[in-house]
């Protein structure tokens, strides 16, 4: 199969598959022998290994870069480190995953093949641009944090695109004290996952899992509540992002422009109001502001918890919560992956 590589939808809106999985080794048995009934209603990963809240709870931002395929994957798999080895301090490097696991850096990349880079490779230590010159990790993101699609009273406005640099076997942050290759940390497997109870399985057993979806219109103006559809918006291009858990509820989802008319819908003000396609936006069909709070839709919607990587001024403090057991948007497609952690692999060697 060629591989057709994802595209973030901050570098480009063009059209295509989210990119083709290269790597399947198979899922770890033990996760093939667990029944429906043991899956519960409601899982968190920070609640059920908390000792790992803080690693699996951060929020981290890709910037004006289109590195969400780096940021998924490398997010998740230092939550599986710390639950494998109960190392709750070292927090691992996207910038160094997006620089050097085959893929075209902020230009996109599939998540399946960064978790096999995982697995040959490893991956340095690395926080975000403010820890920059602490000494405290080898490679933190460089990109600054900002406001991605809504406006914000915390961020200023994704400035750049940027690129990130050919691949260099030395630590950016002077200041860390381990050299290049003694901080890598390594998986020791790489596989896919199909559908929705074996994402579960997956998640309840070895902790957070890589997805890649497909980005509609409304999720970038997402602000709360669950996205029971895509709201008839168009389709933008591909995303990565890691899911932590699960549960149901009735919470409306809430964007940045909604309908106050029964005669067009919330996405036809979303389309027509919020995208760069359209400036037809009539004050008497729809408001453009943000809404408090959700409505009770009435109905208990089966979802997915996903951490995004645009910062914690996205969604529900950074995360968002997605319509479960639909494959809306593709959220329980082809792109679904994971790798396992050798706790003895995984020390600094």
């Amino acid at each position: 199969m060629t591989p057709v590589v994802a595209r973030d939808w901050t570098v480009a809106r063009s059209a295509g598959s989210y990119g083709a999985i290269l790597v399947d080794v198979g899922l770890p048995k033990s996760i093939l022998q667990i029944k429906d009934a043991d899956i519960p209603e409601r899982f968190d990963a920070r609640e059920a290994w908390p000792h790992c809240a803080d690693i699996i709870g951060h929020i981290r931002d890709q910037s004006k870069c289109g590195s969400c395929w780096a940021f998924a994957t490398t997010e998740a798999f230092n939550d599986r480190y710390c639950i494998a080895t109960g190392d709750n301090s070292t927090v691992f490097s996207p910038f160094d995953t997006g620089s050097c696991a085959p893929g075209n850096k902020c230009a996109g990349g599939t998540p399946a093949t960064a978790w096999q880079w995982f697995v040959s490779n490893g991956v340095v230590s690395g926080g975000d641009p403010q820890d920059m010159g602490k000494g405290t990790t080898c490679e933190p993101y460089t990109f600054p944090e900002c406001a991605h699609h809504i406006k914000s009273d915390k961020y200023p406005d994704c400035e750049g695109p940027y690129s990130l640099p050919t691949c260099s076997a030395q630590c950016t942050d002077g200041e860390y004290g381990v050299p290049y290759a003694n901080d890598k940390h390594h998986a020791s497997s790489a596989y896919m996952i199909s559908g929705e109870k074996q994402m579960q399985a997956e998640i309840m057993t070895y902790g957070p899992i890589t997805v890649g979806f497909d980005v509609h219109s409304n999720f970038d103006f997402y602000m709360g509540g669950v996205m029971a559809s895509d709201e008839g918006t168009g389709y933008l291009a591909g995303h990565a992002v890691k899911v932590l858990g699960w549960g149901v509820s009735s919470d409306e989802a809430r964007y940045l422009c909604h309908a106050i008319s029964a005669t067009v819908t919330t996405g036809w003000c979303i389309q027509n109001c919020l995208t760069q396609f359209t400036t037809y936006c009539p004050e008497t069909l729809c408001a453009c502001e943000p809404q408090s709070e959700s409505n009770d839709m009435g109905e208990a919607i089966p979802y997915w918890l996903i951490a995004n990587s645009w910062n914690d001024d996205y969604g529900e403090n950074g995360y968002f919560r997605i319509r479960r057991g639909s494959n809306l948007m593709n959220i329980e497609g082809d792109h679904v992956c994971a790798g396992h952690v050798d706790a003895r692999a995984s020390i600094l060697v």
